[in-house]
C-alpha cells in the first residue's frame, strides 16, 4: 500500500505539470538529450559544444524528426573522428534548414550511407544534397550520388563541379536521369507554332522559377515556360507544352496587352511613369488580387475560344487534358466566399456546370458574374475590361459578409445564425481611385488568391524591360497622336512598325502613319533560330559618365561556355560577358602607347604583310594569254629570221595563286598575363616604371 501522504505528493505534482504542459516537453527534451550529451562528453568536447549550440534552434524550428536526425548524425560522425564530429555538427544546420520536411528522413539516410563510405566526402555533399533533391529523388538520385562519389575518389574539385552541376558531364547526368519532357527539345517546335499563331518575332524562353505555381507566363512581348515538364512522362507532356504556348501566343495575338482604357467608361487614376494601361487598370481596384483574378479567368476564356476558333487542334489537346485538370481543383468548402465564387468561374469558363455545394449567395452571384464574363459576351480585351469592372462588386461583396450557413441573405433571423455582419461599402470602381494594397502587392481583406490551374498563363506586364517598356509607351503616344487624326491601328501593329524603322530620335510621325499604311500585318510564321539568343540593340539614351560594367546593373549580359584545366571539362555558360558602351576617352593614352611600343607594332605590322599571299600572279611563257612579252616576241623574231625554230611561248597571264593563308591575331586581355606583360620592368612607385637597365 502507498501511503496516503506519497498519493496525495504525487497528484498534486501531476496536477502541476498538467497546468504547465511546456515544463513536461522540456523535461522530455532533456532525456532525450542526457545521453548523446554524455557520449559527445566521452568522445570530443568541441563537437559536444557545437551540439548544444545548434540542437535547441533544431528542434524549434525544424522539429523533432530533424532533432533525432540532426543528433544520430553528430553521434556517428565523432565515433570515426574527433575533425569530422565537430564538422558535421557545426555544418550540417545550415544545410538542413534548406531540405523540405518531408525529405529529411531521405536527406539523413543518404549522408549515413555517405558517412559509412566515404567520409571525407560527406562536408561536400551535405551541400549539395539539398538542392539535387529538388530535382532528383529515389535511384535516380543514389545513382548520380554514387557517380559523384566515385570521382571524389581521383580528384575533389571534380566531383563538386559535378554535384553542383557545374561541369558539362554533371549536367548531361542529371539531363539524363531527370524524368520529364525538357523544353530545349522542342523550343524551336513551339517558337514556330507561336510566331504562326501571332506573326511576331517572339521567343519561347526557359524560366527556371517556373513551377506547378506558376508554369507559364507572358510580359508582351515573349513566352516564358517551364525548364521541363515531367506530369505525364508520355507524349501528353508536350500537349502540355503546347497548350500553354497556344493560350500565351493567344495573348498576343488577340491583344490582351493592347488594351486602350479610353474605350473604357470610367475615370482611371493617373498613370505612373513607364506604366500600361493593364497596369493600369488593376490598380483601380481595392483589391487587386481579386481583380487580377476575375480579369485572367474572362481573358482566358476569350482567347481560349478565339484560339479554338481559329486553330481547332487545340480543342483536342484540351478535351485530353482538362478532366485531370478539373480533378486537380480545390474543394468549395475549403474556400471563402469570394474564392468560392472565382473558382466556379474558372471551372465554369471551362465548360463545367456550378457546383450544388455552393451556398445560394455565392451561386447567385457566380451566375451574375458569368452573364457579364462569359466569351459570348465580350469581343475585345476593353469588354472584357468593362465586363470586369461591373462584376468586380458581386465578388467583392462576398469579403464583406462573414460565412454563415448557406449566405442565405435574411434579415438578421431565421436558419443559419444572424446574417449580415460588418458589412462595408462596396467601392467604386473607375473613379480614379488608387487600389488599397500594399506596396508589397499583398491581398487585402484576407482573399488568397486563385490557386494555380495546371494549364495556368498569367500575365505579368510589370515584367516588361525598359527597352521593351519605353517601346511600348512610344507606340501608345503613337495610337493617341493617330486617333486624333481618325487613323486607326493596333499597338501590335504600331510596335512591330517601331522594331523595323529607323531609331526613334530620327522617325517622324509622318513617317509612321506612311509605314502603317503601306505594310499589313505579316502572317505565317517569321524564320528564326529560336535557338540563336537575340542581342539587344545599342543601349537606349545619351553616353553618360563610364560605369563599371560588372556594377552596371542595365548592361546586356552573355552567358559562354569556359574550359577548366583543373577538372578537365566544359562548365556551360559560365563567364557572363557584360556589354557596356563607354563614353569617348583622351587620345593621350593611345599616343602614348604608340610612341613607347612604335617599333614593336610597326615590326609586327610588317611580320603580317610577309604572311598575306598576293591574290594574282602574272604567269609568263604561255601559248596563249592576254597580253603579248615583248621580249619573248623579240626573240622569237630573230630566231625565226635567223633560220631557227621559234618558240610559241609568247603570252603572259594573270593567274589566281592558289596558295590562301588565315592569318589570326589573338590578343589576350585576361588578368593572367599581366605578369607575362609586366616582366622585366621595375617599379620605384605606382605610377612610374623603370627600364631593366635603369638604377636605384
Amino acid at each position: 500500500m502507498i501511503p496516503r501522504r506519497l498519493q496525495r505528493l504525487a497528484t498534486g505534482l501531476r496536477e502541476r505539470l498538467e497546468a504547465q504542459p511546456g515544463v513536461v516537453g522540456r523535461a522530455a527534451q532533456l532525456a532525450r538529450h542526457a545521453r548523446p550529451a554524455a557520449e559527445l562528453a566521452l568522445a570530443d568536447r568541441g563537437t559536444l559544444r557545437a551540439w548544444m549550440r545548434y540542437i535547441g534552434p533544431i528542434h524549434t524550428s525544424l522539429g523533432v524528426q530533424a532533432e533525432t536526425g540532426y543528433t544520430r548524425l553528430v553521434l556517428r560522425a565523432v565515433k570515426i573522428e574527433a575533425r569530422t564530429g565537430r564538422l558535421v555538427a557545426l555544418t550540417l544546420p545550415d544545410q538542413l534548414a534548406r531540405v523540405r520536411p518531408e525529405r529529411q528522413r531521405d536527406y539523413f539516410e543518404l549522408l549515413e550511407l555517405v558517412l559509412s563510405t566515404r567520409p571525407n566526402a560527406l562536408g561536400l555533399v551535405a551541400r549539395t544534397l539539398p538542392e539535387l533533391m529538388e530535382r532528383l529523388s529515389g535511384p535516380a538520385l543514389r545513382r548520380f550520388l554514387s557517380e559523384g562519389l566515385n570521382l571524389h575518389t581521383s580528384s575533389e574539385r571534380v566531383a563538386e563541379s559535378f554535384l553542383k552541376r557545374e561541369s558539362e558531364r554533371g549536367q548531361q547526368e542529371l539531363e539524363r536521369l531527370t524524368l520529364g519532357l525538357p523544353l530545349k527539345e522542342v523550343s524551336r517546335a513551339l517558337a514556330l507554332y507561336a510566331r504562326a499563331h501571332c506573326g511576331e518575332d517572339v521567343q519561347v524562353r526557359a524560366d527556371p522559377g517556373a513551377s506547378s505555381a506558376q508554369p507559364a507566363w507572358s510580359e508582351g512581348r515573349h513566352i516564358h515556360l517551364p525548364e521541363r515538364v515531367d506530369r505525364y512522362g508520355d507524349e501528353r507532356d508536350f500537349l502540355i507544352y503546347r497548350v500553354l504556348t497556344a493560350r500565351t501566343a493567344g495573348y498576343l495575338e488577340f491583344g490582351t496587352f493592347d488594351l486602350h482604357l479610353q474605350q473604357v467608361p470610367g475615370e482611371w487614376p493617373t498613370a505612373h511613369p513607364g506604366e500600361g494601361d493593364l497596369e493600369r487598370f488593376l490598380r483601380s481596384f481595392p483589391n487587386k488580387s481579386l481583380a487580377r483574378d476575375l480579369f485572367r479567368l474572362a481573358e482566358d476564356a476569350r482567347v481560349e475560344a478565339r484560339v479554338i476558333a481559329e486553330y481547332p487542334g487545340i480543342a483536342r489537346d484540351l478535351a485530353v487534358l482538362r478532366p485531370d485538370e478539373l480533378a486537380l481543383r480545390p474543394e468549395i468548402g475549403d474556400l471563402a466566399p469570394a474564392e468560392q465564387l472565382v473558382e466556379a468561374l474558372l471551372r465554369r469558363s471551362w465548360g463545367a456546370p456550378f457546383s450544388d455545394d455552393l451556398p445560394i449567395r455565392v451561386r447567385a452571384a457566380a451566375e451574375a458574374a458569368w452573364s457579364l464574363l462569359r466569351p459570348e459576351s465580350v469581343r475585345g480585351v476593353e469588354d472584357v475590361a468593362a465586363a470586369v469592372q461591373s462584376a468586380f462588386p458581386l465578388a467583392y461583396r462576398l469579403m464583406t459578409f462573414v460565412e454563415d450557413g448557406d449566405l442565405r441573405p435574411n434579415d438578421g433571423q431565421g436558419q443559419g445564425g444572424s446574417g449580415r455582419r460588418d458589412r462595408v461599402e462596396t467601392p467604386d470602381v473607375g473613379r480614379g481611385a488608387d487600389s488599397r494594397e500594399d506596396d508589397a502587392g499583398q491581398p487585402q481583406d484576407g482573399y488568397r488568391g486563385l490557386e494555380e490551374p495546371m494549364l495556368g498563363t498569367a500575365l505579368r506586364p510589370e515584367a516588361l524591360s525598359a527597352e521593351d517598356r519605353a517601346e511600348d509607351e512610344a507606340a501608345r503616344e503613337l495610337r493617341a497622336a493617330m486617333t486624333e487624326e481618325g487613323l486607326d491601328a493596333t499597338l501590335s501593329e504600331i510596335r512591330r512598325a517601331l522594331r523595323q524603322q529607323t531609331p526613334l530620335n530620327d522617325r517622324s510621325y509622318d513617317e509612321m502613319v506612311a509605314f502603317l499604311e503601306r505594310n499589313a500585318a505579316p502572317e505565317g510564321a517569321i524564320v528564326e533560330d529560336s535557338e540563336t539568343p537575340s542581342r539587344p540593340g545599342p543601349l537606349p539614351g545619351p553616353l553618360g559618365a563610364a560605369l563599371d560594367p560588372d556594377n552596371d546593373p542595365a548592361a546586356p549580359s552573355f552567358l559562354y561556355p569556359e574550359w577548366d584545366q583543373g577538372i578537365g571539362d566544359v562548365k556551360p555558360q559560365w563567364t557572363r560577358v557584360r556589354e557596356h558602351v563607354l563614353t569617348p576617352g583622351s587620345r593621350e593614352f593611345v599616343t602614348s602607347v604608340l610612341e613607347e611600343h612604335g617599333p614593336t607594332l610597326r615590326g609586327l605590322r610588317k611580320r603580317f604583310q610577309a604572311l598575306r599571299p598576293e591574290a594574282l600572279r602574272r604567269v609568263k611563257g604561255l601559248v596563249d594569254g592576254d597580253i603579248l612579252e615583248l621580249d619573248r616576241a623579240i626573240d622569237a623574231r630573230i630566231t625565226a629570221r635567223s633560220g631557227g625554230s621559234p618558240s610559241e611561248r609568247l603570252y603572259t597571264r594573270q593567274l589566281r595563286d592558289q596558295r590562301d593563308v588565315a592569318v589570326a591575331f589573338l590578343l589576350d586581355m585576361s588578368s593572367s598575363t599581366n605578369e607575362v606583360a609586366g616582366r622585366g620592368r621595375q617599379t620605384d612607385h605606382p605610377g612610374r616604371e623603370r627600364g631593366p637597365g635603369a638604377h636605384r
